[in-house]
Parts: structure tokens; sequence; C-alpha cells
């Protein structure tokens, strides 16, 4: 039988000091809470809102849950892109501004969207994690990847780093790029000297920007540097935006009560979707243990137009 008991008490002042930190916000204590590697018990999922299966969730669930009625089906919108049949929409009582459209993807469209996200849009002029450190080929590096997978890659294959001062024993460095700091240890540094090949540079891959490029560090976009939009995901999203134009539900067809006038329209979302044009977006790359950390999108100018995630 193991001893859990001497275990215990270091277990116990860890947690204790994570709720005394200052980061302890409420998407701090929910990633402890349900992304902890080492739990000794499953985490209680009972509050976890699943959209693939309202009917079976708990009855707390079912009464946050909202089905909405969108202004236009997607599919009438691009076929190809979008499932047929009635598109379901859902949003949540304590949460009025979140439309969540569960399964609208083709399969077809999917499949493109990544091998979008790989070939095309991971490459200059929109700009990647990677940037800072390495001066990256035109080609993707994905493509690089395939041909060395392929034993195509040959001498000239590898990317050069960006050059970098040696740093001081126990000392970072600072590197500037567009004027944006970003400090590396010494050991991650004696590793971006290194030249790395493609295929060891896609796994390092986290983020690409599109459009307007967004500064991490500022947490603002740079106004004086925007790329080209890609034209096929503009039209998807502006798909999306049409669709959910006054998106929402009249209470009494929900069976709620105490919303008001029952009969009366509640809309979820009043900006015309017909005037969305897609300015700047965000391309995460996940690996099989990746999670998207919760955060707040604050830096967009018109608050009011949808701020759409794929």
């Amino acid at each position: 039988m193991p001893d859990t008991h001497r275990r215990r008490p270091n277990v116990q002042p860890q947690r204790a000091f994570g709720q005394r930190t200052a980061n302890n916000t409420p998407f701090r204590q929910a990633e402890r809470e349900f992304k902890a590697r080492i739990q000794r018990l499953p985490p209680d999922l009972g509050r976890v809102v699943d959209f693939r299966d309202v009917d079976g969730s708990a009855e707390h669930n079912r009464r946050e849950i909202i089905p909405l009625k969108l202004a236009v089906d997607l599919h009438g919108l691009d076929s190809r892109a979008f499932n047929r049949g009635p598109t379901k929409a859902y949003t949540l009582a304590s949460h009025p501004g979140l439309i969540f459209i569960p399964e609208a993807l083709t399969d077809e469209a999917q499949r493109g969207l990544t091998r979008s996200s790989l070939c095309q849009y991971a490459r200059p002029p929109n700009k990647t994690n990677l940037d800072a450190f390495y001066d990256l080929p035109t080609e993707p590096l994905f493509s690089l990847h395939c041909r060395e997978a392929a034993g195509l890659g040959g001498p000239g294959q590898c990317v050069r780093p960006k050059g970098a001062p040696l740093c001081g024993a126990g000392q970072d460095t600072q590197r500037t790029e567009g004027g944006s700091p970003f400090r590396t240890s010494e050991v991650k540094q004696a590793y971006l000297r290194a030249p790395q090949t493609a295929s060891q540079l896609v796994p390092r891959l986290r983020w690409t920007t599109l459009g307007r490029q967004y500064n991490w560090t500022t947490k603002e976009y740079d106004l004086g540097l925007d790329s080209p939009f890609p034209p096929d995901l503009d039209k998807l999203c502006r798909a999306i935006a049409v669709a959910v134009t006054n998106a929402g539900y009249r209470p009494s067809e929900c069976g709620l009560t105490g919303h008001g006038g029952d009969d009366d329209w509640v809309s979820v979302n009043s900006y015309d979707g017909g005037q969305f044009k897609s300015q700047a977006g965000i391309i995460n790359y996940y690996g099989l243990r990746d999670t998207l950390l919760g955060h707040v999108d604050r830096t967009e100018v018109n608050m009011a137009a949808p701020l759409i995630s794929i």
C-alpha cells in the first residue's frame, strides 16, 4: 500500500503558495483545477459545458445553455465550407456575448485550413514566433520539413540563427525585434545560436500572425506592420459574421421565464455582419499536450464586431 501520508505535507504548502500568488485570477484557478498533470483524483467535470451533449448535461448546465436562431444558414452561404442542414448555435445565460456553433465546418474545409495554416500562412511577410531568432526562408518550414522527411533535403537546408552576442555566466541576453524585447536564458541562447533543420523547427512553431501584425510583448497591434489577409480565410469569417447577425432567441420557446417579455426577441449580437472585414488574425499551433490558456482580448479597436475563433 503506497505511503501517501509522507507526501501530503509537501503538496499542501504548494497549493497554499499558489493561492497566495498575485496571478491567482479565475483563469489561473480553473487551469490549476482542470490542467494539473499530477492529481490524486480526476477533476470534477460537472461544471464543464459540453455542447455535443446538451441533453445529457447536468441540470445546472442545461439551465445555462440557450439555443439560438441564426439569421441565415451557413451552408447556404458556402456549401463547400459548411455542413448541410440547419446550423445549430448556442449561447450561455451568464455569457450572452458568446455564440458557439458546433460542427460547422466540413471535413474538406477543416483539412484545407490545416494545410493552409502550415503551408501558406506561416511564411513571410507574416510573422511567427521563430522570426525573432532565425533567418527564416521564404518557403514555409513545413514544406521544407516534408522534403526532408522524404529524403530530399540536402546542403543548404539548415536555417541559420540571427546573430546574438554571447552572454556572461548567469546573465540573460536581450534581443530586440521590431522594438519588442525577447529575454532568453543562456542555455536557450546556446540552442538558438546553433543552425537548425526545418524538421527541428516545425515542432517549435507556436503562432503566426495574419494581416495587421500583433506585438506579443506590448499586447498591441503594430499599426505600421500590415500584410495581406488571406482572401479564403476572410471569406469564411465574413460568412460567419453574416450568419450571427441579430442571432437570438425567444424565451418562451426555450422554456425561459423572467426575461421581460417572454415572446420578445432577445438578440445576442446586433452587429451588422455585412460590414465585417477581416483585418488581423492569429494562428496558434498546438501539440498533443498543449491547450489554449484563458485570456481576454482587450486590444480590438471595434469591440462591437465579432471576434471569430475557429
